[in-house]
């Protein structure tokens, strides 16, 4: 970096440039032409120049290099700011900005992780909601199995029912054609017991 007397120079030696400008442009205007043309023709040259000028400053090495140490000394003084009235504030028994900080960012974490968590328990709910969903259709088609096997069952009873009436009746028919039968030879001995 140069010395400030060659800085001071140089910035010079800019805005004598920018005013030799303005002044070239003024005098080159036509004597004929009638005063606003002539303005607005100086005036766009003064702009012009000047934003050539500004342009040139800006982009020069020396603007730059006094903007990035203007910037880190900025950026130095606010660290330097912050950690003394951090040190005051910790001195009083107060509670520093950074210290705010530091507990919001755990917070953050915290709640990051208490998110990701119920992500995975919701995943987890969902997958058993499932698994129940097709325990309940399994045990609605068991349901109507045994819906079917308690009508075949009842069919089953009844039919016992009706074998059961159809042999009592069968065993009383052969009883009374026993006993008649019985009679009938117990009838007939007396017959031939009276001859």
């Amino acid at each position: 970096m140069s010395s400030p007397f060659e800085q001071a120079q140089q910035f010079t030696q800019l805005w004598t440039d920018l005013a030799a400008k303005m002044m070239s442009a003024g005098l080159s205007g036509d004597p004929a032409a009638a005063p606003p043309e002539a303005a607005r023709r100086v005036r766009g040259a003064v702009f012009q120049a000047l934003g050539e000028s500004a342009d040139q400053y800006m982009r020069s090495p020396q603007f730059l290099a006094m903007t990035k140490q203007s910037l880190d000394g900025a950026i130095a003084l606010r660290k330097q700011w912050t950690e003394f009235f951090t040190q005051f504030l910790h001195a009083g028994e107060a509670v520093a900005r950074r210290d705010v900080g530091d507990v919001m960012q755990s917070l953050r974490q915290v709640e990051s992780r208490v998110v990701d968590r119920l992500e995975d328990v919701c995943g987890q709910l969902d997958e058993v909601g499932e698994k129940l969903d097709g325990l309940g259709r399994r045990l609605d088609a068991l349901n109507s199995r045994l819906g079917g096997l308690e009508d075949r069952l009842e069919k089953v009873e009844k039919l016992e029912e009706r074998l059961g009436r159809q042999l009592r009746e069968v065993r009383n028919e052969v009883r009374d054609d026993a006993g008649g039968a019985d009679a009938k030879a117990s009838g007939k001995g007396a017959h031939k017991d009276g001859k």
